[in-house]
């Protein structure tokens, strides 16, 4: 895989809109107008964009979609110029090298993009990208592509050869459609002994309350703890367990359903190691295991994939292109916001160590693989350069997983 320490992030989705407008409106601050009033006192261009280049903290989703703040490796200016100086870098290998997409290759694979997703160019368009911003996304990551892939072919043929010989590869995984309602004790019991009785009695209740013919939801709706409600109501107020790929589950959950019929109950299952927290769930609906149905679009995906894969196996490797290309660009690279300077000339000296590292040479002075970074920046993450800055798989996977 050549040089795996940097994983190269692509301008795509929502991080596009920061870093375009830091791109192409930070000289816009200076003229002194404002983004926002508060009262009579404005909110500057210059202050916005200064403080977002700098903030430490920004409000993310984590893997259960919930909101919380997380602290960056790098500052938020610095991140978006390194994307952004990366990304001239791919541009400039895919011209000489003669694989530039050209605007009649945009166009197609936008189209293409847009089958799968009717919607894309609006949704962008909403979030504040113009139509040359879309594009140039899509021109990055077919530059991308077309570096890593340069002077391999696969067929659409082959791409479906491949699919009648690994048709295990590519099945819909089961489904499983789930209410839930979760009992806790009861306001103001503090002793443990006292909540495991009046979990148990809350339990009771609902058991009782399913027996009488009442439906699940409105059950849910009574008679779950307020700190899970509010949570379980917003996903379409009936209180629907957020995941039904059953292959996305956690596995004893998976197991679970799997036991449990259609239009059944699951047993109570604890929540928490005090046995104060207890969850049923009501199977709405299940969908077994079935073959994907193949459509163009996902021999097209495959095909892409695999070609993705022959290009590995040809040795080629554009993470170590583009650290060869900063490295040999080093005294080129002009930084001009002060504050990045020492980030950059850090960047570049890991840089330099990780090329010496792999061609089995020593540079002295510089960090250790794998060390602290000097003047306080991060290493970078893991992992090979992918079309829209996904890590490239190393076996072919399936559409529906």
């Amino acid at each position: 895989m050549g040089v795996p320490f940097l994983k190269f992030p692509i301008i795509f989705g929502v991080g596009a809109v920061v870093i375009l407008a830091m791109a192409g409106c930070k000289g816009s601050g200076a003229s002194g107008g404002s983004v926002a009033t508060v009262g009579k006192d404005p909110i500057t261009e210059k202050e916005f964009y200064d403080y977002l280049q700098r903030k430490p903290v920004f409000t993310a989703l984590n893997a259960q979609g919930q909101a919380g703040n997380v602290q960056l490796a790098d500052p938020p200016g610095y991140q978006a110029l390194k994307d952004l100086i990366i990304n001239k870098v791919i541009f400039q290998l895919a011209k000489e090298q003669n694989v530039y997409p050209s605007d009649k290759d945009v166009d197609t694979e936008l189209t293409f993009q847009r089958e799968q997703q009717p919607k894309l160019i609006d949704d962008e368009l909403a979030r504040g990208l113009s139509l040359d911003d879309i594009k140039n996304e899509v021109r990055l990551q077919l530059a991308n592509s077309n570096l890593q892939t340069k002077g391999q072919t696969e067929t659409a043929a082959e791409a479906t050869a491949f699919i009648k010989a690994n048709p295990t590869k590519f099945m819909d995984p089961p489904l499983a459609q789930a209410q839930m309602v979760v009992v806790g004790p009861a306001d103001g019991v503090k002793d443990l002994k006292s909540a495991q009785a009046s979990v148990k009695s809350k339990e009771a209740e609902v058991d009782a309350a399913l027996a009488s013919g009442q439906p699940f939801g409105t059950v849910a709706k009574t008679y779950t703890a307020k700190r899970f409600a509010t949570g379980l109501e917003a996903n379409g107020n009936d209180f629907r367990y957020r995941e039904t790929n059953e292959n996305k589950m956690p596995a004893q959950l998976k197991a679970l359903f799997d036991k449990t019929d259609e239009l059944k109950t699951t047993p109570w299952q604890p929540m928490d190691k005090t046995n104060t927290v207890f969850v049923k769930f009501y199977i709405v609906k299940k969908v077994p295991v079935k073959p994907t149905a193949i459509t163009p679009t996902i021999t097209e995906k495959l095909r892409r994939l695999l070609l993705q894969q022959k290009g590995q196996k040809a040795g080629i490797d554009l993470n170590k292109m583009i650290l060869q290309r900063i490295q040999a660009m080093k005294d080129t690279v002009k930084i001009n916001i002060k504050q990045d300077q020492t980030m950059w000339t850090a960047f570049v000296t890991q840089v330099t160590a990780r090329l010496a590292q792999a061609a089995g040479t020593e540079v002295p002075g510089t960090p250790a693989p794998g060390g602290a970074a000097a003047s306080g920046s991060a290493p970078a993450t893991t992992g090979s350069v992918a079309p829209g800055g996904a890590a490239t798989p190393s076996a072919p996977a399936t559409s529906k997983k």
